[in-house]
């Protein structure tokens, strides 16, 4: 318990940029509802684009709002949290697996509570559209953001903050610029099951092992 209250003592800290970052993307929100979207996907959901005046990027600006902004406003507390040690009084303990496990849950917990805060937005606004459609679409764009917070804390943990975003931006900018990969990633394969949902369930199995790698050799200070 006193690991959870450690953090949420953290979550203070930055408010007031954690308010400008929340208000910036409230500006977003209000505007993919105002601009004649598909409102049946998702907003943070990748699309394959069906005009060809607009680069697949560009066609995406929402869905990579979604992933800026949710990448944003935790401000590196929970990369923090997992860098710092258990220690006692007097004794510094070695970083243990339940930190790591902590971690994730909190990681996990906040790209869920992101997603389903917008997704009830979503139903509410799109009231005609099929709610199960907008659910797995949510689910894709929550598992996605996931998945680059742990490439975002594998740079952090390797000692290269910028080099952790950087590896974010272009595992999700690089298929999303490929009509062709969009699409396959849409698509449905054996049992119709999407593509993006054992994509995505390799990528963060292989970012939590890398992750979890690096945590196991930082140094307690």
């Amino acid at each position: 318990m006193r690991a959870w209250a450690r953090f949420r003592q953290m979550l203070h800290a930055r408010n007031e940029l954690r308010l400008l970052v929340a208000a910036i993307y409230a500006v977003m929100v209000w505007q993919y509802y105002q601009t004649g979207q598909d409102l049946t996907v998702f907003m943070g959901m990748f699309r394959p684009s069906n005009d060809p005046g607009v680069p697949p990027l560009a066609y995406n600006i929402f869905p990579l709002a979604f992933m800026a902004a949710g990448l944003a406003l935790p401000m590196d507390q929970p990369l923090e949290y997992l860098a710092s040690p258990d220690y006692l009084v007097y004794v510094r303990r070695p970083r243990t697996a339940a930190h790591f496990l902590r971690y994730l849950a909190i990681t996990a917990a906040y790209c869920c509570a992101f997603t389903a805060i917008q997704l009830a937005v979503a139903i509410r606004v799109a009231s005609f559209a099929d709610p199960v459609r907008l659910a797995a679409s949510a689910l894709c764009a929550g598992w996605t953001l996931l998945v680059l917070s742990l490439l975002v804390g594998a740079g952090y943990l390797a000692g290269n903050r910028a080099f952790g975003y950087f590896m974010a931006v272009v595992a999700y900018a690089a298929p999303v610029s490929v009509p062709a990969a969009t699409a396959w990633l849409v698509g449905t394969g054996a049992g119709s099951v999407p593509n993006w949902v054992p994509a995505l369930a390799v990528a963060g199995v292989a970012a939590a092992a890398f992750d979890l790698c690096r945590f196991r050799r930082l140094e307690i200070i």
